[in-house]
């Protein structure tokens, strides 16, 4: 008889913790909603599109602006050039109050946004529209190259070879700059090859430390030489 009670215990503490564990959501059950939101984008410069873990191109909704984490994403990976495309977020949580699409980090931490939208409809679907996407944005170019490997050495008081590469000041430091070598400016609009700034960054045979830097991605490479290729734009 003992045996037998135990037994049915057992079971019934089971029954009760499968009851209590979690679902696995991303938001919790009494968070969640029913919400769509869509985003008709077309991207230019989709070669720079990310494809590591370290950078990513993410459509995010947010509950609140300024929280730290989204409550819904999607990864973007590759894209036609200058081709609509749908981005959508499903089963969105009624309280969100901003979307992003950004370039994050691995910790989905923004580094640059190219556009943020308030939310305030209360409907189930909102569309946020036709949205044209210059990936190459020369403030992308800073908070994603510069910001993340080059102002140990190359800001404030610690210039080396007296380039400064701070918010600010990096355009007009490096853009038609003559360098050391003779006819090769830091950055030759139009013409990446032409351009110090890029060998300095590729040159792998002659051990330039640049090359070294853990922070420096190859998509990193990608979009500077893209900037650079599409006529160095400020904007």
């Amino acid at each position: 008889m003992k045996q037998h009670l135990r037994k049915i215990s057992v079971a019934v503490f089971t029954v009760l913790c499968c009851m209590a564990c979690d679902s696995g959501d991303i938001v919790p059950k009494s968070d969640s909603g029913n919400k769509k939101i869509v985003a008709t984008v077309s991207f230019t410069h989709v070669e720079t599109i990310p494809a590591v873990r370290e950078r990513k191109l993410a459509f995010m909704s947010y509950t609140q602006p300024g929280d730290e984490q989204p409550n819904r994403i999607h990864v973007i990976t590759s894209a036609q050039e200058g081709t609509p495309t749908e981005l959508s977020l499903t089963q969105v949580p009624d309280d969100t109050r901003q979307v992003v699409l950004a370039l994050v980090d691995q910790d989905n931490q923004i580094i640059y946004p190219f556009f943020e939208k308030e939310i305030n409809s209360s409907s189930d679907r909102v569309d946020l529209g036709a949205v044209t996407v210059n990936l190459i944005a020369y403030d992308r170019v800073q908070k994603q190259l510069f910001n993340q490997s080059c102002l140990d050495c190359h800001s404030g008081g610690n210039l080396s070879r007296g380039l400064n590469l701070g918010e600010g000041q990096s355009y007009r430091a490096i853009v038609n700059v003559e360098s050391k070598v003779p006819g090769m400016p830091i950055v030759k609009p139009g013409d990446a090859e032409g351009s110090l700034m890029v060998k300095q960054l590729t040159d792998y045979d002659t051990g330039s430390f640049h090359t070294t830097l853990t922070t420096l991605k190859d998509n990193d490479i990608t979009l500077l030489k893209a900037w650079i290729s599409g006529g160095a734009p400020v904007n």
